[in-house]
């Protein structure tokens, strides 16, 4: 039987042993190393960005992904395994018998992701929508930094609710935001995720906001590859043509395909980049019950891990050195304007008025 996990435009294959045979160029021993000699492997900067659904995660992941041959990209494996695999977290009964994939056990994908892809590349990065791996830290990859991309979840949740209700009007089904949310409404699962990462892994928290990124895209990602200890590119915001990137992904076909019907991407691959815009306050008293109740149980997990969120450089004044790597900080880490002091950019500073009028709102009601 065959997993349809492209890669390289290829499958990954399972043999009837449930053994994981892998792909060609897997990082597999070298036969000078299985007979006990020694031959060096180039390191691999490996980075899981964990984040909410609807909160610009794909098109993160674009931004990453237009380093080109030195990243090697893997989409939402643990996420399949939440929604597909056999010990899938959200039920859905009426939707079971069709989106059922039995080979998507964790630990079947905690081996993928453990595997280097590739030995030649740089960063092997990895995108999961974060509520997928709830009860399951055990069977977390070794070996990763583990980031957080965070969206107020009055957006959040709006933006999933118009989701829900456009697709599954068309198909008949009257499902409710509740029933394709886990328990804890994605924010205490990421919360708890961001705890046992800080707590027991011992990382220290790298998490950056979708606002600071429509905001300031450069910023971000500055700010973001420097603390991960990736190559910032100045271009990093433009992506070339979905068809062409996705040929290098490692993902699920099957999860792939039923994303692509709800319309879960049509934003993030129609799209040619990332452009700066700031998004309106939200009046929360004219969204819906639902929407309402769910950003309310949120947004202490939301701002707790907001308080800690990477700060974004102003997107004009970065410039890159001349005499180092790309991967080495300027000046700590922050980049310099011509007369050498750090960026200040007054667009930069509005944001958190931004947020004020979503906060308020939510605190009124």
């Amino acid at each position: 039987m065959t997993v349809r996990l492209r890669v390289y435009g290829c499958k990954w294959r399972w043999n009837n042993q449930r053994s994981h045979v892998p792909h060609p160029m897997m990082d597999t021993p070298s036969q000078s190393n299985m007979a006990g000699g020694q031959q060096s492997q180039p390191k691999t900067t490996r980075v899981l960005l964990w984040a909410p659904p609807r909160s610009l995660s794909t098109a993160f992941e674009r931004c990453i992904s237009s380093l080109g041959d030195r990243v090697q990209v893997c989409h939402e494996l643990y996420t399949a395994a939440c929604h597909l695999g056999p010990e899938n977290q959200i039920k859905i009964p009426v939707l079971e018998s069709v989106v059922r994939d039995p080979h998507y056990t964790y630990a079947w994908v905690q081996k993928i992701m453990e595997a280097r892809a590739k030995p030649k590349k740089e960063i092997f990065f990895c995108k999961e929508l974060a509520y997928s791996v709830e009860g399951k830290f055990d069977k977390l990859p070794a070996g990763y930094r583990h980031t957080f991309l965070i969206r107020h979840p009055a957006r959040v949740f709006l933006s999933m609710n118009t989701l829900v209700k456009r697709y599954f009007a068309r198909t008949f089904l009257n499902l409710k935001l509740s029933q394709v949310l886990p328990k804890g409404l994605v924010y205490e699962e990421m919360y708890n995720l961001f705890q046992h990462v800080t707590n027991e892994l011992g990382q220290e928290p790298i998490i950056i906001d979708a606002d600071d990124l429509m905001h300031n895209p450069l910023g971000v990602l500055y700010a973001y590859c420097d603390a991960v200890g990736i190559p910032f590119s100045p271009s990093m915001d433009k992506w070339r043509p979905i068809k062409e990137e996705k040929r290098t992904w490692i993902y699920s076909t099957r999860l792939m395909i039923i994303n692509k019907i709800i319309g879960q991407y049509d934003r993030a691959f129609r799209t040619a980049g990332l452009e700066q815009h700031v998004e309106k306050p939200i009046d929360l008293r004219r969204v819906t019950p639902e929407v309402l109740e769910a950003t309310k149980a949120s947004i202490g997990y939301y701002e707790k891990m907001y308080t800690l969120r990477l700060k974004p450089m102003a997107h004009s004044t970065i410039t890159m050195p001349t005499s180092a790597s790309p991967q080495q900080p300027l000046h700590n880490g922050t980049p310099t304007i011509s007369n050498g002091t750090p960026p200040q950019c007054n667009q930069c500073v509005s944001v958190p008025f931004t947020r004020v009028a979503l906060y308020t709102a939510a605190n009124i009601i």
